[in-house]
């Protein structure tokens, strides 16, 4: 009568397998956690099939059940499911017990599913609580104290003295080269100043000069 009521309750999703000994599996899967968010790709959906076989004695004795083909289920969560369902058989002994481990076991499911989802969302929370708190303590710099102020005015000006000190050299350094430039040197000088060219061969041109020494004799006396 189990079999046949199972049959009827879960439909499409009721997968009779043998005989003797009876056997069959359910379908079963979680809710969708993630069904009104889009932008989700992963929505980890858990899905797998509740295979139940009776022994001869059933249900003065517990069914043989295995968790097959499971979906997002790793090997700890399908042994702490089959625990589960083992103890919920254990106090069900004497009754048909495959429809409450088949909801249990999908109720079950559906927490995993959302226990994943809020771990997921705690732990973007928490990803962004440090990314913007990583940003805030760039903005917000290093907490200036006495020697940490100190220490940076020293190195501060130190490195302006040594600068003054460049600024000096290359300055000297410019005075000195203006000086040289401006030194002209007396083959130099000659060759600019045209007036003294001009001289110079207007008194070759002219040749020899003759000069009166009784001119140049009145010239002392006067001066006498």
């Amino acid at each position: 009568q189990e079999l046949e009521a199972l049959e009827a309750i879960y439909f499409d999703e009721f997968e009779k397998l043998n005989e003797e000994p009876p056997s069959f599996r359910i379908s079963i899967k979680s809710e969708d956690p993630y069904e009104d968010y889009e932008e989700v790709e992963d929505h980890g959906i858990i899905s797998l099939y509740f295979y139940i076989e009776y022994p001869e004695t059933y249900p003065e004795v517990k069914p043989i059940m295995e968790i097959q083909e499971a979906e997002n289920l790793d090997e700890n969560d399908i042994n702490k499911l089959l625990e589960e369902l083992d103890q919920t058989a254990e106090e069900n002994i004497g009754l048909g017990m495959v429809f409450t481990l088949s909801s249990q076991l999908k109720e079950t499911i559906d927490n995993l599913v959302i226990e994943r989802k809020e771990q997921r969302e705690r732990e973007e929370e928490e990803r962004i609580k440090r990314e913007e708190e990583e940003e805030r303590k760039k903005h917000e710099g290093t907490k200036v104290t006495v020697e940490s102020f100190l220490d940076w005015k020293a190195k501060f000006d130190k490195e302006m003295k040594e600068l003054e000190e460049e600024s000096q050299m290359k300055q000297k350094k410019k005075n000195e080269f203006k000086k040289v430039k401006n030194v002209l040197t007396g083959r130099q000088l000659f060759e600019q100043d045209t007036t003294l060219l001009d001289s110079d061969k207007a008194f070759a041109e002219e040749g020899d000069v003759e000069v009166d020494l009784a001119l140049f004799e009145d010239e002392m006396d006067n001066l006498d």
